[in-house]
């Protein structure tokens, strides 16, 4: 993305990943003109590559504004909760946040009639999504009544493959039913963790880096408390192994696939708890790969590099911590 400067001049810089020639097609929008598009050819090897693009734009014929209020079932404004509007045939969005009279106001839209407005709320409400709204010129009036959930508490241990405690984890938990619902905290030192006022329903605990967790099968009761026990795959065990390309001949080794991408899945359950943990790895320039940290259990690992059919296999449940796992990638055929 770039934005223009005061004298509608940009600079726009980007990386060419690939040497043969391809087309990048550019978009300018504003919320006060109609959007246009452009296009440039991409070819050659030269390490930089400048290329002038100008935009001859439109004003939008017509605009109207949006405006609106937030409110619960007893009328109260809802503060500080992010309303979207967006047009896909115009590709525009626009936003605004409710005021502390739950106001919110929207100005220069351009007219259509595929307008979807949306609020994910952050508080203990509902989500919102209206479809197909038709957006004319002057005022359009958009009051919202968000329904709020009845929440509950939520107590989580969790353990790993062994079923030993596992303390400092941190975690999120999110609702199933409201998107910007959620909750990071971390585990103590008996891998306890309470989580207050959780919507009810389902929800979701995960984790925003490696190894990335995501465990279903909870709900939240409406003033209740809910223990769960979570299954995280840690462990010592190791994945080793070397990524190639299949061989012309049975029992010929192929050469090495050097940047593969492998993806190594743990699976377990824990009562009505179903979680999976995943670590990944990048292949060396010996096609190479080493995955660790993972507990026993049903492992699956899932390798693709560009060029090639991606495969997926079942790894050896072994005795020993170090399991070898060399996998051959059949060359991409687009004929077949």
């Amino acid at each position: 993305k770039a934005a223009t400067e005061s004298d509608g001049s940009y600079v726009l810089e980007f990386e060419v990943v690939e040497s043969q020639k391809s087309r990048l097609p550019l978009f300018a929008k504003h919320s006060r003109y109609e959007p246009a598009s452009g296009e440039i050819v991409i070819e050659g090897t030269e390490d930089v590559l400048e290329f002038e693009v100008s935009f001859k734009v439109q004003p939008a014929g017509d605009l109207g504004d949006v405006t609106g209020r937030l409110f619960d079932p007893g009328r109260s404004p809802v503060v500080g909760e992010k309303v979207y509007l967006r047009s896909s045939r115009l590709n525009l969005q626009y936003t605004a946040i409710s005021d502390a009279r739950g106001e919110f106001a929207m100005e220069g839209i351009v007219t259509d009639d595929d307008y979807r407005l949306w609020v994910y709320p952050k508080q203990a409400y509902r989500d919102v999504v209206l479809r197909d709204l038709a957006i004319d010129t002057g005022e359009n009036p958009i009051d919202i009544e968000l329904e709020p959930f009845d929440v509950g508490d939520i107590d989580l241990f969790l353990v790993d493959a062994a079923g030993t405690p596992i303390e400092r984890f941190t975690l999120r938990l999110r609702s199933a039913d409201a998107r910007s619902h959620m909750v990071s905290s971390t585990t103590d030192n008996t891998g306890h963790v309470r989580i207050e006022n959780v919507p009810a329903g389902a929800v979701i605990v995960d984790t925003r880096t490696f190894p990335r967790l995501n465990a279903v099968g909870i709900t939240a009761v409406a003033g209740e408390k809910v223990e769960a026990e979570v299954p995280v795959g840690l462990g010592e065990r190791t994945i080793n192994g070397r990524i190639s390309e299949k061989g012309r001949l049975i029992g010929m080794t192929g050469k090495a696939i050097a940047g593969a991408r492998v993806v190594v899945t743990w699976r377990g359950k824990r009562g009505t708890v179903n979680s999976r943990l995943v670590q990944e790895a990048v292949t060396d320039a010996e096609g190479q790969y080493s995955v660790g940290g993972f507990g026993r259990g049903s492992i699956k690992v899932s390798v693709s590099a560009t060029g090639y059919r991606p495969r997926r296999t079942q790894a050896p449940d072994g005795a020993d911590d170090v399991t070898d796992l060399d996998i051959a990638l059949q060359p991409f055929d687009p004929q077949q």
